[in-house]
Parts: C-alpha cells; structure tokens; sequence
C-alpha cells in the first residue's frame, strides 16, 4: 500500500493509498515542490542555452535533417524532465488515479507533460521567431536595395 501525507493527525485508506496527516510530510511536499521548480528551470535554462547553439550555425552551413536532430534533441530531454517530474509528483498522480480511476492519474500525467513542453518549448519558439524575423528582414533590405540600384540604373 503506498502512502500519501496531507497534514496533521488523521489517516484514510483510498484504494491501495493510505492518506497519512503526520510528521514529516510537509518536508516530503517541500522536497518534491523545490525538485519540480529545479527540473523545469532546468528545462528552461537547457533550451536557452540550446537555442544560442542553433544561433550559432548560419542557415547556409545547416547539413539537411538537422532541423529534425535538434527537434528529437528536445524532445528527448523534456520527456527525460518529464520522467523525473512524474517521479517526484507520483503520490498525486496514484492518489488521483485511485480517486478517479485511471483517467484522473492519466490527466495528472498530461498537465506534466504538457508543462514541460511549454517550459522547455517556448525559449525555442522565441528563439526561432527571432530567427525568422531576422532573415525576414534581411531579405526585404535586399530585395530593397535591389530595387533602388535598378532604379538608378534605369535614371541613368
């Protein structure tokens, strides 16, 4: 039977959990809450970091499929994030699914994967908006001079 503890002073069973209110489980929340805070600062910092390397290689010397190597790379270490979020919030995760059957550990495990995706995936969305953006511009500041040069060369 696994044991899940809420507070102070009384005990209930819920399926094969045993809601335990005593000693030593606000230390346990404070545990799991501050790891939770640590792993998605970790997937937030990894994907800056992540997405300075992909600054850092010019659109022109991108070798084909490294697009996908680098989207299988992140993926691969949110689901790894993901892993140890799940781990660290599996007394929830039990105590929902023994409360509301699979669906409600199965909801449980979406909201994680869910948020670390968000966590791990907008710094890259930034990142590749800002990239777009630049390219963008730059083309339309070519396409511009390209225009006033042939119009010169039509004054002339």
């Amino acid at each position: 039977m696994g044991r899940l503890g809420v507070g102070l002073g009384e005990s209930r069973v819920i399926g094969d959990w045993r809601l335990e209110i005593g000693e030593g489980v606000g230390m346990e929340v404070v545990t799991a809450v501050t790891g939770a805070v640590m792993v998605y600062g970790g997937l937030v910092g990894v994907s800056v970091w992540f997405n300075g390397r992909i600054d850092g290689v010019p659109v022109q010397g991108r070798p084909d499929g490294v697009t996908a190597l680098w989207v299988m790379v992140g993926v691969g270490y949110t689901l790894a994030g993901s892993t140890v979020l799940v781990w660290l919030g599996w007394p929830v995760v039990a105590l929902l699914a023994g409360l509301f059957g699979g669906l409600g550990g199965s909801l449980a495990v979406l909201v994680v994967l869910v948020s670390a995706f968000v966590a791990s995936g907008l710094p890259m969305l930034w990142g590749d908006m800002r990239r777009s953006h630049g390219v963008r511009t730059v083309s339309e500041a070519i396409r511009v001079a390209r225009g006033e040069l042939r119009g010169a060369d039509h004054d002339s």
